[in-house]
């Protein structure tokens, strides 16, 4: 039966899982139930133990703590299933702590990207399955970046900086540039995440980025758009695209629009100040540690050098080839 359901989701290309909360059993017995697994083996997961209490009282099932141990860090929190309605009600409180992004991400020896990570989604709804109440989902994810390394060619793609990531991507330089912070803030309402804030700021591009995850039919729709914080003499004004399905969305560049000037004391005005209440719900010891506000702030005093050359990408041209600018 599960490799029947597993089969059935890989074939609608979906993640979410569809089967149904059984609320006879749900309602008809009490439980307090202390689980814990010293070793894990958990095929494309970096789950090394697991650790959980589930209290079942009158319809009502509570999983507090809920842990998995990483190789480094830890995904904790709690989950809540008031199976007492027609309809039930579930809620996730789960943060992630202590993480590290090259073991999150593949890469081998040389993983793009290197640091910590922190996270914190809050979510709430209804339904009688994972996909039905994460279709209509309210709540916050947010995940912090406080500090780390980026491969140099992936960040000036950020920035779209033509001459420089090509170069580096040829030669397949392995060059590092710090990540002095970065910030993923979403809103979500009715099962869709809104993009309040997303600033990437490394040692050579800062970039903001909009957009939107839609659990509902489970996509993928962000954009992000860089500048370079050093002088380049060509570059393609266009913005990196994450589109797709949730399971496996593609990275992009659109070439459809031209992406106008960035103002950084305009774009990073709106997502400094918020940063104060941002990073403590993620972690209360965050906003000390990474002080990602007074860098935000710092990045957007000095602003960064606009190119005596570029190259924008437009729409339309002979032959549906770009025309240069």
């Amino acid at each position: 039966a599960q490799a029947a359901a597993a089969a059935r989701l890989k074939a609608e290309h979906r993640i979410l899982p569809d089967a149904k909360l059984d609320l006879t059993r749900v309602r008809g017995m009490d439980a307090r139930v202390t689980y814990r697994a010293e070793t894990v083996q958990a095929k494309g997961l970096p789950i090394r133990q697991v650790g959980l209490k589930v209290n079942l009282d009158h319809g009502l099932l509570v999983v507090d703590p809920l842990a998995f141990t990483l190789p480094q860090g830890q995904i904790a929190g709690l989950i809540r299933i008031d199976a007492r309605k027609a309809t039930p009600a579930e809620a996730i409180d789960i943060r992630l702590t202590g993480a590290r992004l090259e073991q999150l991400v593949a890469g081998g020896a040389n993983p793009p990207v290197a640091g910590a990570i922190l996270a914190r989604a809050k979510l709430a709804g209804t339904g009688d399955s994972v996909r039905s109440a994460a279709a209509g989902a309210d709540g916050v994810v947010t995940v912090v970046i406080p500090h780390g390394q980026i491969r140099q060619a992936l960040a000036e793609l950020l920035g779209i900086n033509a001459t420089k990531s090509l170069f580096l991507l040829l030669s397949h330089s392995n060059d590092q540039t710090p990540v002095r912070c970065a910030v993923a803030d979403f809103r979500a309402q009715n099962g869709v995440l809104s993009a309040n804030r997303i600033v990437l700021d490394t040692g050579v591009v800062l970039a903001v980025g909009k957009g939107d995850v839609n659990l509902r039919d489970e996509t993928v729709n962000l954009r992000l758009e860089g500048k370079s914080k050093k002088f380049r003499l060509v570059r393609v004004m266009a913005p990196i695209t994450l589109k797709g399905r949730l399971e496996g969305p593609k990275v992009g560049v659109d070439v459809g629009k031209a992406a106008g000037q960035l103002t950084l004391a305009g774009l990073l005005g709106a997502v400094v100040s918020p940063l104060a209440a941002i990073l403590p719900f993620v972690d209360p010891g965050l906003a000390k540690d990474a002080d990602c506000s007074s860098l935000l702030a710092e990045a957007a005093r000095q602003g960064a050098p606009v190119s005596h050359t570029q190259v924008a990408v437009a729409p339309h041209g002979k032959g549906g080839m770009p025309v240069a600018k």
